[in-house]
């Protein structure tokens, strides 16, 4: 596939991904939940809780967000919160690969059963004293976000891989293609010569194309590049107009 090729199709992921998310909002829909998969920093997250935000404040659904660790029994507790049929619950690169009780919690409530029982058998009193039942159907829709390469990992001869086949095979999953340095820094350039994403931070577009031109320049050698970085190197830009190329290369590329 081509650098172009690879461009268009990336740019097709991120369309499928929020026609997903649409067809989720949507009440009444066949989809209950999703699951995305790509590199942190490229967009996947922001764009996914714009969205929700304008639903929930126009009041198609109820939201709400969780991101980095969690336990079990937080899990649990989350989804029993986000129990009802209106409610979307967002889990944002959510850890939750620690164990086999919580994966098992989260293949419960993406299945496509008309019926989603999610039950935690516990001897803590932590559930009975929150009011919580160690059982109860789920009505609601879970979007789950993550930064690992699921599409990889559902492949591998381990015993993790049956359970997060388990997982795509019960939702909608879009798979962004984005982990590679190449594959983000095509991402990157598609957006930044759409429009200058820089021009908050005081950069112009001839600042934003100078600033894309080094990145691409040293593509395999960026240190975890990211949407991220052009906006840190924009700062770098603005204090030192005249050597902010050398600056960043002992900053952004790797030893």
């Amino acid at each position: 596939m081509t650098r172009q090729e690879k461009a268009i199709q990336i740019e097709k992921n991120f369309n499928s991904m929020m026609d997903a998310l649409e067809c989720l909002i949507a009440p009444n829909s066949a989809i209950n939940s999703m699951i995305v998969s790509g590199k942190g920093g490229v967009g996947k997250t922001y764009n996914i809780e714009q969205r929700l935000q304008k639903a929930n404040d126009n009041l198609e659904c109820n939201y709400k967000s969780i991101s980095g660790k969690i336990t079990t029994m937080g899990l649990f507790k989350a989804l029993y919160e986000s129990r009802h049929s209106t409610d979307i619950l967002l889990l944002d690169d959510v850890d939750v690969f620690a164990n086999e009780t919580t994966i098992d919690l989260l293949k419960a409530v993406l299945d496509t059963s008309a019926i989603r029982n999610v039950s935690y058998i516990t001897s803590s009193k932590v559930l009975a004293d929150s009011g919580i039942p160690q059982e109860f159907e789920f009505r609601g829709k879970v979007i789950f976000i993550t930064n690992k390469n699921l599409a990889r990992m559902a492949k591998m001869e381990n015993a993790l891989s049956p359970h997060v086949d388990a997982l795509l095979t019960r939702s909608i999953f879009v798979d962004l293609q984005l982990f590679t340095n190449e594959e983000v820094m095509i991402h990157i350039e598609n957006l930044m010569r759409k429009h200058n994403m820089l021009a908050k931070h005081g950069i112009n577009k001839q600042g934003s194309d100078m600033i894309l031109a080094w990145m691409l320049k040293h593509e395999s050698k960026l240190r975890s590049p990211s949407l991220r970085m052009p906006v840190l190197m924009s700062a770098m830009y603005n204090k030192f107009p005249f050597d902010w190329e050398e600056k960043c290369e002992n900053m952004f590329l790797e030893k």
